[in-house]
């Protein structure tokens, strides 16, 4: 029975209690006081460590916590904040591949990215350092307020620190196994190659587009149309992104699934903020490009979205959401265990077996279900219609939009085309089609368009409301995305000089990072 299967799939899963970011990561003009200096104990559960920071004290509670005299101080030490960890677990797990469910909160490195820029590498990467021998020493450890945790630990950790077997999970310059990397808060599905040549021939996979996702994001605003793809060039900055023409083609297809309200704080009676339930498929995978195609290409940005909303707005939706409502539902991919499955290397030895021969080619499509504190925060809010009303009842029974969606598993193109691309990935396989022997070619004998970083293109469609806005006129820019002229010396600038304003938004975040010189890494 699928309500069972879903009932006993919801006792399984835990609660992530909020988010540990720092907040230099904002925009330098907020105008809400922070209570981070005070020693103060946040409640982690009520809306996060960013949020208690914000909104949990105020100048007047710094005053009153002076004026206490200093022996009452010394007979209340100071607690460290409880925090409660969600730790990853396995989804699949194949000859060579694994499919690892990333909870919010959990890094994952960039070690690979790092050591070509010549960036420092954290030393807290590596297990040893942080003492963790076996996989109970992570379970049972005790992080602090703002400590990072790697995925990759708990990987190593599965595999008993074997270097010996698994030497790939440990070589930062294979970034530990992880085939691509997910934001820090975006929970869902991260796939990990357990040998060098499966990385390697995933991450082939990745650069052809062969590799399909599905993600579910809450949006403010009824976004209309209600499936639309939006096709704007993103450029990386950092920590940030950016819309740009002279970025990288990135195109988002973005489909409402349900359409949900929620009474507007110091508004009239009958005053509700509106919002949108969205899967979104991807055709390239840039940094933040669900993120930013959302916020300043449909004016729509995502629930607790921290870098491409005004402060003032992600505060309060903290207070219901405490992370950024973004999450990795499906991922779909060719297996490429063993030894012969050679991606781009077709053969005489290849032809008829293996990936030459598409008929005996294994697809996978493996689904992570919502996590428990996003289906929490979808049921504080109102449904608008009786689809809405379906789908969230579906959604908070067992995380799945819908309740026959299952791991699949199958043999050849026609029946990956009709179990796996037609229900979750009928989109983006549309725009990257696999045909019959793709896999085996190489990649020059695919059209330009197709394979790389293609630059060029238009978006369509806009979304309606208070957070749409004109990417036309840059004095219409989201506060969080506009750029601000700085002097500075750094990063080959000339001393005295000014960048163009067009080029660089930064904020206090981008100055944290460049003094630390970690990068994307801490994300």
């Amino acid at each position: 029975d699928a309500s069972e299967d879903c009932s006993a799939l919801s006792d399984e899963l835990e609660s992530y209690g909020g988010s540990e970011l720092d907040p230099l990561d904002f925009p330098e003009d907020s105008d809400v006081d922070s209570d981070a200096e005070t020693g103060a104990d946040l409640d982690l559960g009520a809306g996060g460590l960013l949020t208690s920071m914000f909104g949990g004290g105020s100048l007047h509670s710094k005053e009153k916590a002076r004026k206490q005299p200093q022996r009452q101080l010394e007979q209340r030490p100071r607690q460290q904040p409880k925090i409660r960890v969600v730790f990853p677990s396995l989804i699949w797990r194949g000859k060579d591949v694994l499919v690892v469910n990333k909870p919010a909160d959990w890094i994952c490195s960039a070690s690979d990215v790092d050591k070509k820029k010549g960036r420092a590498l954290d030393p807290n990467e590596k297990c040893q350092n942080k003492g963790f021998k076996v996989l109970d020493d992570l379970l049972q450890y005790k992080f602090g307020d703002r400590e990072k945790k790697y995925i990759h630990w708990w990987i190593q950790l599965m595999h008993d620190l074997d270097h010996k077997a698994y030497p790939n999970l440990f070589d930062e310059d294979q970034n530990y196994g992880l085939c691509h990397r997910l934001d820090r808060e975006t929970s869902g599905t991260v796939l990990v190659g357990l040998t060098q040549l499966a990385r390697q021939q995933m991450r082939e996979c990745f650069h052809r587009h062969y590799v399909r996702k599905l993600y579910v994001c809450l949006a403010h605003g009824f976004v209309e149309p209600k499936e639309q793809t939006v096709d704007k060039n993103l450029e990386a900055m950092g920590q940030k992104a950016r819309l740009h023409p002279s970025g990288k083609r990135a195109r988002t297809h973005v489909k409402v699934m349900a359409n949900f309200t929620k009474p507007r704080k110091g508004g009239q009676p009958g005053e509700v903020d509106e919002f949108s339930l969205c899967t979104c498929e991807i055709a390239e995978g840039r940094m933040h490009q669900i993120r930013l195609h959302l916020s300043a290409g449909l004016g729509s940005p995502i629930v607790s979205e921290f870098y491409y909303q005004k402060p003032k707005q992600m505060i309060e939706d903290r207070k219901w959401c405490q992370r950024v409502f973004l999450h990795a539902y499906a991922v779909g991919f060719p297996d490429v265990s063993g030894d012969t499955r050679r991606v781009g290397a077709s053969s005489p030895e290849t032809e008829g077996s293996g990936l030459g021969g598409e008929a005996e080619q294994e697809w996978h499509c493996c689904i992570c279900p919502l996590t428990v504190e996003l289906r929490a925060a979808l049921q504080e809010l109102e449904p608008k219609d009786e689809q809405a009303m379906n789908l969230l009842k579906t959604i908070t029974e067992c995380g799945l939009l819908d309740k026959t969606h299952e791991a699949v598993h199958v043999m050849g193109t026609e029946n990956r085309k009709g179990e796996i691309d037609d229900i979750f990935f009928p989109w983006s396989s549309r725009v990257n089609p696999i045909e019959v022997g793709d896999l085996a070619k190489p990649r020059e004998a695919f059209p330009q368009n197709r394979i790389g970083g293609e630059r060029g293109g238009c978006g369509r469609g806009k979304g309606k409301g208070k957070f749409n806005h004109d990417r036309n006129n840059s004095q219409n820019e989201p506060q969080a995305l506009r750029a601000k002229a700085k002097a500075a010396r750094r990063n080959g600038y000339p001393s005295g000089g000014r960048r163009d304003a067009s080029i660089s938004p930064r904020g206090r975040g981008d100055r944290r990072m460049m003094r630390s010189g970690r990068g994307r890494s801490d994300r």
